[in-house]
């Protein structure tokens, strides 16, 4: 008994000391989750802590960035001025020339005085030649202008040659504007043309400069070309398929159209392709007429040249390139509050922008009717009248290369059935076909019919009545032997009576709804024959009658 006792102490104890473990288990563990609450709080300041320092190394960065911008900006306009503010000057006084000989309000003297001095002052500026010649040619001093004249070429000859042909063609001498015009256009690259290089093309074609009597420039235009063709042994088939590929963007999509057909013909795909680009001609054709028709405002080109001329006399000079990107890159920094890397981004996004890049010719008259961007209506003329006949290849193209995959047959499919029609030319539609269609299509069908009725109609009533015949014999030996059993079999041989007329109502109901299925699906499948049939002479009317006529002239 005393061993009981002490067993029982020993137990206590050792359960008391497990209760003290699990305590100091617990209050370890509450102590432990306590800590890394307070390190995730920690972490959670810390990060905070990092996220507001770099936002004031940002801010302070930023600061510091506009600070410097504006320092430096204060720094470039000052060289500016020192370098180049008698560039500038010399700009101005030009377009007060050019205003005071519309006005006639200032004295030719006091043009010449001016003229004289800036050019003292400039002695590499290449305008200020020509702003002398300009103020010698209102003085009638033909010696002193073609002086100054030889002197401004040989310090840039193609801008000296573009200004003077704009201030010629400004005061209706139609040679000498040519004569500059020509000198112009032989200093041109066609591989590397400028918005600008074919604004003044586009002028020329459309008789802004007059007519060139003397034919000073037209060849300029053909040879650019030709040079352009000779840099690549495939510059045709690029034409062609750039063409090719922007008639492409009008294709008419059928699907709508001819919804049965895309349902149930094989050959669809192949329809497709050739009638979505046959009922695109007339939209191609449409809107290239509208392009070739287009009304030429020749006063709005005329003020268009007389502007290029001023954007010419004030644009900043070579040599004042490098402050004025410096100049450009400061005043970015200051309007973006210092943040260097937005500014230089706006500045790549600016330089890499369509309308500062240099292309040849032929890309500069494509992007001008197929890049989507703002032209004027004289732009696109001239970029057609040089590349109809890339046009229309690259059109013919377009329309022929999915003529032949068109079928002369199709292959119809309704509900597991298919069936071939051909077309005959000899025959105006394909009727005679689709009678024969139908007629197949009923067989099928009919047949399928047949065969789920013959399951369906049997007649599995004479089970229940062999059944019922059996247990109601039975039932009653049964009631004379053992009378339970007796009870359940008359039950039942009575189940089965009853279930005599249920198996035949339901037979006949499986029955009437087979027919139904199939009456519904024969009228539908026939609907969908007829329709498929009908859409698809359609189709191949609008091919032949296509295919019969001479191929469209989609450019006059």
């Amino acid at each position: 008994m005393a061993e009981v006792v002490l067993e029982k102490a020993n137990l206590t104890k050792i359960e008391n000391n497990l209760k003290s473990i699990e305590t100091e288990i617990n209050q370890q563990t509450n102590a432990i989750n306590k800590v890394s609450d307070d390190v995730k709080n920690v972490s959670n300041e810390l990060c905070q802590l990092k996220d507001e320092f770099e936002k004031m190394i940002n801010e302070q960065r930023k600061t510091a960035a506009l600070q410097q911008a504006t320092t430096e900006l204060v720094r470039v306009r000052q060289e500016l001025e020192q370098e180049y503010g008698n560039y500038r000057v010399v700009r101005e006084t030009m377009l007060g020339v050019l205003q005071a000989t519309d006005s006639a309000l200032v004295r030719e003297k006091t043009i010449a005085r001016v003229s004289e001095e800036l050019m003292l002052s400039t002695p590499k500026y290449w305008l200020a030649p020509v702003l002398v010649a300009v103020s010698a040619w209102i003085s009638n001093d033909r010696d002193l202008a073609e002086r100054a004249i030889r002197e401004a070429v040989r310090r840039d000859e193609e801008q000296t040659a573009l200004t003077m042909a704009l201030i010629c063609r400004r005061n209706r001498r139609v040679d000498t504007c040519y004569e500059w015009l020509a000198i112009y256009f032989s200093k041109q690259k066609p591989e590397a043309f400028s918005n600008i290089n074919y604004r003044i093309v586009d002028a020329y074609i459309n008789g802004v400069f007059g007519v060139d009597e003397k034919h000073l420039c037209d060849e300029y235009m053909n040879s650019w070309i030709e040079r352009i063709k000779g840099n690549s042994s495939n510059f045709e088939q690029e034409q062609v398929k750039v063409w090719s590929d922007y008639c492409t963007r009008y294709t008419v999509d059928t699907d709508e159209e001819y919804t049965d057909m895309k349902d149930c013909v094989k050959e669809y795909d192949n329809i497709k392709q050739y009638v979505s680009r046959i009922s695109s001609v007339d939209i191609i054709t449409d809107d290239f007429r509208r392009i070739t028709d287009a009304y030429v405002d020749e006063e709005r080109l005329r003020e268009d040249v007389d502007r290029t001329l001023i954007d010419l006399i004030s644009r900043y000079d070579k040599d004042e390139e490098n402050l004025r990107q410096e100049e450009k890159r400061q005043q970015a920094i200051k309007d973006f509050n210092g943040d260097v890397e937005a500014a230089n981004k706006m500045l790549v996004d600016e330089e890499n922008a369509d309308y500062n890049k240099r292309v040849d010719l032929i890309k500069q008259m494509t992007n001008t009717i197929a890049s989507g961007r703002e032209c004027r209506p004289s732009e696109k003329k001239t970029a057609i009248s040089f590349l109809r006949k890339y046009i229309k290849k690259g059109f013919n193209k377009y329309i022929t290369e999915n003529r032949e995959a068109f079928p002369n047959e199709i292959t119809v499919s309704v509900d597991g059935w298919s069936g071939v029609t051909q077309y005959d030319p000899n025959r105006a539609d394909n009727k005679y076909h689709e009678q024969e269609m139908l007629y197949a299509y009923t067989q099928m069908m009919e047949n399928e019919r047949a065969q789920r009725l013959a399951v369906a109609s049997k007649d599995n009533s004479n089970i229940f009545l062999i059944g019922g015949i059996i247990a109601a014999i039975t039932a009653i030996i049964g009631l004379f032997a053992f009378i339970p059993l007796g009870i359940i079999l008359a039950i039942v041989a009575a189940v089965c009576f009853v279930k005599i007329p249920i198996s035949k109502k339901k037979r006949d109901q499986n029955v009437a709804n087979i027919n139904m299925e199939y009456n519904n699906k024969i009228r539908e499948g026939q609907a969908k024959i007829s329709r498929t049939v009908s859409q698809w002479n359609d189709a191949r009317e609008k091919v032949v009658l296509f295919d019969n006529n001479p191929t469209r002239n989609i450019i006059a």
